[in-house]
């Protein structure tokens, strides 16, 4: 392409004297250097792209780009408003003893020159010169803009296919040549036309990012507010049955106490599982890091449920492995949580036989090692097609036969979280009629 075009000119001149011959030598030298220089700009500027995500750096970068190129005496750059009518100089920049103009121009109205915005949405560069005989539309646009060139060209700044605005670059002097080179404009433009849309892209993202932490942290408040106001009248029924429990009551009275203490430890049970769900979605779930003995925590934890348990006729039992050191520095806290709400839950599915944990040695370093944690009962079992959603918040799966079980559908999610915060991870094997298999891995210091 380049050799065609240097054809094309020396044809062109088709020169009959020595002089003349060393003038359009020169001229085909110069337009290879400035082809040259065209390819280390366009380069350039997509390198820039890549590694600076300033908007005004970007582009103060493609004005001097230009200046080396077109060395114009005024670079300038128009962009919509907010209100998408009229346009602003954003950006400039001017040349020694040349004046500017930013501060000082009243916003261009697009509309009032219909001529100019057929131009731009057709992606053409405009020209406009200062020659004597200019047309009305033409005078109004220079000063307007407030050109100060004997030549300006006007090129589009696109994005998505929508015009966000335009370059300018004013020029003084001979400019017969720079016709072969608007095709740098467009790629300046389009480097702008980029830089705009990443810019609001992130302004957007950004946004929205800001939006999810407010809702969050309404999610938290609303969550405590819960938390407070039902809490406390349930503890106040609480202490109130305590006080008739002791009182003289006959069987059948005995039993509807049995029943009003059950209704209670549900609900602050579910109001609680609500405030942690929320805590962990948020991220306001700090974890401890405390030596404590293993054994101990899920003896502890057992001990909640060995009651249940024994209502229903099942057995409870847990497993070491013996190449687990007895003391590991965590949270025991949250572990007796996730092992406490896996254990609760398969009770909950099981009519006969019986939970048990075990506990394996996954991997271990110098510092840290990782647990491997399995929870497996004899229960009721889960259907394939469900379990891809068991640790989806409010999630729950439906229960044929004797065993309907309801809950707030928070227990596993949960789970979820905190192993997650804890830097592991949780999953699930079962099949109807054969049981459940709950396994999560956790690291802990030694």
């Amino acid at each position: 392409m380049l050799v065609l075009k240097i054809q094309l000119i020396y044809k062109a001149r088709s020169p009959r004297t020595q002089e003349e011959y060393r003038i359009d030598m020169s001229i085909m030298q110069d337009y290879c250097r400035r082809n040259k220089m065209c390819e280390c700009i366009i380069s350039s500027l997509l390198n820039l792209q890549l590694e600076e995500d300033d908007a005004d750096r970007i582009i103060d970068r493609c004005f001097a780009e230009l200046s080396k190129l077109y060395h114009p005496r005024r670079c300038f750059l128009f962009l919509f408003c907010s209100l998408q009518e009229k346009l602003e100089l954003t950006h400039e920049w001017c040349e020694s003893g040349t004046f500017a103009q930013k501060g000082k121009l009243s916003d261009f109205s697009i509309s009032q020159n219909p001529w100019l915005n057929v131009r731009l949405e057709n992606n053409e560069i405009v020209e406009i010169s200062d020659s004597e005989d200019l047309s009305p539309e033409i005078t109004h646009v220079r000063e307007c803009l407030g050109l100060q060139g004997n030549l300006t060209f006007i090129v589009p700044i696109k994005s998505r296919s929508e015009v966000e605005g335009f370059l300018g670059i004013d020029i003084i002097g001979n400019n017969e040549l720079y016709s072969e080179y608007k095709e740098i404009l467009h790629k300046i433009a389009d480097v702008i036309g980029n830089t705009l849309s990443n810019q609001r892209r992130t302004a957007l993202l950004e946004s929205k990012k800001k939006d999810a932490e407010r809702r969050a942290q309404q999610k938290t408040d609303f969550a405590n507010y819960i938390s407070h106001e039902v809490r406390n009248p349930l503890t106040s029924i609480q202490s109130i049955i305590e006080v008739i429990e002791r009182s003289n009551l006959d069987n059948l009275q005995m039993e509807y106490v049995g029943i009003l203490k059950q209704a209670v430890t549900s609900l602050l049970w579910v109001v609680n599982q609500a405030l942690e769900y929320s805590r962990s979605e948020c991220g306001a779930i700090v974890l401890q890091e405390i030596p404590f003995n293993l054994k101990s925590v899920i003896t502890g934890c057992f001990d909640v449920y060995k009651e249940k348990a024994r209502q229903k006729g099942l057995s409870l039992t847990y497993g070491v492995s013996e190449n687990i050191p007895a003391e590991l520095i965590g949270d025991p806290g949250r572990l007796c949580q996730i092992i406490g709400n896996l254990v609760d839950n398969s009770i909950k599915f099981t009519q006969q036989g019986g939970i048990d944990l075990h506990v394996s040695l996954e991997h271990e370093d110098e510092k840290d090692l990782v647990l491997h944690f399995d929870v497996v009962d004899t229960g009721i079992g889960i259907p394939p097609e469900c379990i891809g959603r068991l640790f989806e918040r409010f999630s729950q799966v439906n229960t044929p036969g004797p065993c309907k079980c309801k809950g707030s559908g928070l227990g596993l999610s949960i789970c979820k979280n905190l192993v997650e915060i804890m830097g592991g991870r949780i999953f699930a094997e079962s099949a109807p009629d054969k049981g459940s298999r709950f396994s999560f891995l956790i690291k802990f210091r030694k």
